[in-house]
């Protein structure tokens, strides 16, 4: 009716370029389309942590809402404000923009019984999370092997936060993707330091043997130490090393009496330690009472805990070194979630708590993914006026 009206108030070759205009609107309204896709994860909840992944949820929820443009994230003028872009756009073969969004299932469980028990749990939710999203997003290392398994005897895309062993990409599984860096690397500057500033001449090894994540992190090491601190410092030697399993670590004392004990009697002036947070504290307090002060104590996830040097006390804590993919005071900065000081002050916001290196991971992540879908189908000819994200992944004909 407007355009109508317009038409006959302009002058008649004018209203040939009004409907033309209007013409190429209405087309352009027409082809905006909207892709939700489903995406989920299943990840622990409850007081009792198996695995410690659980802040991984909170990171996924986050980088979700805030590209859906949920209540509760950071309003989008002060995004603007920002020069933050969060609405992500996938742009056709026309010039269309279509928006990217996505509709996140977490399936928590709390953690109970054994760690069989656990593992059956999560393996059997998994399985039915898999009929119900277009991606899936991974939870710990301890869970990476059987989450493969399922992702690919299903054909789909399993995008992991928080698994950095080299062995779970590296196998057959063209549909495993991964954001954070290889852990092979986490001690190797440490290492060096150790060497060459440090003067430390006996390091000693302990490490969790069957988890993939602390095995490979000391061997690892291990194997850094013998093809290049060696060459830097020739009477660099490793003393001793001690490997337990998981079952080893719930006898009382195991850690005190057989991994810093034997650290003490063999003279030790470092340590390379790859556990969780749990054994990270023991190990940390026990040779504070020991009176025993190395030159440097490096250990895997416990350091990294923005409590750690509460639990422990500031004298345990001294020369403690840990690696981390992320922290509040890094330096980097993208145009999602801004500065790692802004992503941390967002967050905070909206759930109370600073993030932890998990969640940071599990946010980077989702950004990975959106990028990754809006790369795949930038420039594409889409045929139907009407689609989904079911007809763009699997629809040959669309």
């Amino acid at each position: 009716m407007i355009m109508n009206l317009l038409c006959f108030l302009s002058a008649r070759n004018q209203c040939w370029l009004w409907l033309l205009l209007y013409s190429f609107f209405c087309i352009k309204i027409a082809r905006a389309l909207i892709f939700t896709f489903q995406v989920g994860a299943v990840i622990e909840d409850g007081e009792k942590v198996c695995t410690g992944i659980a802040d991984a949820h909170l990171g996924y929820k986050f980088a979700v809402d805030r590209m859906n443009g949920v209540s509760g994230s950071t309003p989008l003028s002060e995004q603007k404000r920002r020069g933050l872009v969060t609405q992500m756009f996938i742009k056709d073969a026309e010039g269309n923009e279509h928006r990217v969004s996505f509709n996140y299932t977490r399936v928590a469980y709390e953690c109970a019984g054994s760690y069989l028990d656990n593992f059956a749990l999560h393996q059997g939710l998994m399985s039915d999370l898999v009929n119900q999203t277009h991606f899936l997003f991974g939870s710990s290392p301890v869970q990476a092997g059987i989450e493969n398994d399922i992702a690919h005897k299903a054909r789909k895309l399993l995008y992991h936060c928080c698994v950095t062993p080299d062995a779970y990409y590296a196998q057959d599984t063209p549909y495993i993707f991964g954001a954070p860096a290889s852990n092979s690397k986490y001690t190797l500057q440490a290492l060096k330091s150790m060497a060459l500033a440090g003067g430390v001449r006996k390091l000693f090894v302990f490490y969790l043997e069957d988890n993939e994540f602390t095995e490979s992190t000391c061997l690892s090491a291990v194997q850094y130490v013998n093809d290049v601190v060696v060459h830097l410092a020739p009477d660099f030697q490793i003393v001793g090393s001690v490997k337990y399993n998981a079952d080893k670590v719930q006898v009382p004392n195991f850690i005190e009496e057989t991994v810093v004990e034997e650290a003490v009697r063999l003279g030790a002036e470092a340590i390379i330690g790859c556990d969780g947070e749990r054994t990270g504290h023991i190990v940390a307090e026990a040779l504070a009472d020991r009176g025993v002060y190395l030159k440097s104590l490096f250990l895997t996830v416990a350091p990294a805990r923005k409590d750690f040097v509460a639990t422990v006390g500031p004298r345990a804590a001294e020369n403690v070194l840990s690696a981390v993919q992320w922290h509040p005071s890094m330096g980097y900065a993208d145009s999602f979630f801004g500065t790692s000081a802004g992503y941390t002050s967002d967050f905070e916001a909206v759930f109370g708590t600073e993030p932890s290196y998990l969640a940071a991971m599990a946010s980077a992540t989702v950004f990975s993914l959106a990028v990754a879908i809006k790369g795949a189908f930038e420039r594409c000819t889409f045929t139907q006026a009407s689609m989904d994200a079911d007809a763009l992944l699997f629809d040959t004909s669309a």
